[in-house]
């Protein structure tokens, strides 16, 4: 699969989670600390699933899915929430600058 191909799969993939009133954003990273508190923060406060996509190794695919994906929810709960992830993330330490 091509990186363009994941990249719209995941689009489908949130488009799909979108209409079953599903909110969700992937991370693809290593997960550091503050990324559990991350997650907390944006379940309870805006029902936002934080998912570890990249547990079990990260590729092109996985990448590509995951920005396919996170484009289009990032898109949705700005449009519903404003600017709360990156606002979230940097309030929890989880934000790199740069």
């Amino acid at each position: 699969m091509s990186v363009t191909d994941a990249e719209d799969e995941g689009a489908l993939d949130a488009a799909l989670d979108l209409a079953r009133g599903v909110l969700a954003l992937e991370s693809y990273e290593q997960p550091r600390p503050c990324h559990a508190r991350l997650a907390e923060r944006l379940r309870a406060q805006y029902e936002i699933d934080y998912r570890n996509v990249g547990a079990c190794g990260v590729d092109e695919v996985v990448v590509g899915h995951a920005r396919g994906y996170n484009a289009m929810m990032h898109r949705h709960i700005a449009a519903q929430h404003g600017a709360v992830v990156e606002a979230t993330a940097r309030e929890v330490g989880c934000l790199r600058e740069g």
